[in-house]
């Protein structure tokens, strides 16, 4: 079987720094931390990724990119009853949390919050992404029927509670406290 090596390490650096960039944020990882999570020198860290931000850049847009076809996807589907797009968007995010290691966190709320360490270009794409979602969730609640000024409300109540529970759940909270969380904005949305 032929594979590009060059490609795999890169991919096995991004998948490792995802995991310390979302558990001690963009400003506080170091490239030391990176490249002891990668399991791989500095050398070749620096080959791959020239730069601290190149490399949170790289660990950004894969992570992104996963959200885009998971939990975005089921909100933006137009389609699908607006019960069954915010169930879609809450049951994806716990997954993709779910598939990484204890403290959680959240890359678009490290990259929005992150005053240090974040190129402004990727700040802004995480502004215009919590923005966006916001949107799409206030569509889904007018779809459901309500008055333009509450589905704006819930869709903001959404968003900072999703952020608000990332940030329990980093400390210390766990996964059990974002579930705790996702089934109370279910509850209100009455999905349960």
């Amino acid at each position: 079987m032929e594979y590009d090596k060059g490609k795999l390490s890169r991919e096995q650096i991004i998948q490792a720094g995802a995991a310390v960039v979302l558990a001690k944020g963009f400003a506080a990882t170091t490239m030391a931390d990176l490249s002891h999570a990668a399991n791989t020198s500095s050398g070749k860290l620096t080959h791959h990724f020239p730069t601290k931000a190149s490399l949170f850049e790289a660990i950004y847009e894969n992570l992104m990119t996963h959200f885009e076809s998971g939990p975005l996807a089921a909100l933006a589907d137009a389609s699908r009853p607006p019960r069954d797009r915010v169930d879609g968007f809450l049951n994806g995010l716990y997954l993709l949390y779910a598939m990484l290691q204890d403290p959680i966190g959240c890359p678009v709320g490290h990259a929005a919050g992150d005053s240090e360490g974040v190129p402004a270009a990727m700040k802004k794409e995480a502004f215009k992404l919590l923005q966006r979602i916001t949107s799409l969730l206030e569509t889904t609640f007018r779809d459901l029927g309500q008055p333009p000024a509450i589905a704006q409300a819930k869709a903001d109540l959404f968003v900072n509670s999703w952020q608000g529970a990332i940030v329990v759940a980093r400390a210390g909270g766990g996964l059990k406290h974002l579930r705790k969380v996702f089934r109370d904005l279910k509850e209100m949305v009455d999905l349960s």
